[in-house]
């Protein structure tokens, strides 16, 4: 679900998800697992520090490495 992810690397993510932490807005990130699975998730962001993103997803709290974000898009509102 969700819309396509483009390909980004780690600093154009970060950048989006500070933006979307300021403005509080949601963002559907892919996210590479251990294996190499990417599935997609929509994060909302509180920070970005520490080459980590931390938020929430379905309420619940989460933490990622930026390096495991293989695009990030922001949620239509």
């Amino acid at each position: 679900t969700g819309p396509p992810l483009p390909p980004m690397d780690p600093a154009g993510v970060a950048a989006l998800l500070r933006e979307a932490a300021a403005d509080r807005s949601p963002v559907w990130v892919g996210v590479a697992d251990a294996i190499g699975e990417v599935r997609r998730v929509l994060l909302l962001p509180d920070a970005v520090e520490g080459g980590r993103v931390r938020g929430r997803v379905d309420d619940e709290p989460r933490t990622y490495s930026l390096h495991r974000i293989t695009g990030a898009a922001l949620a239509p509102s």
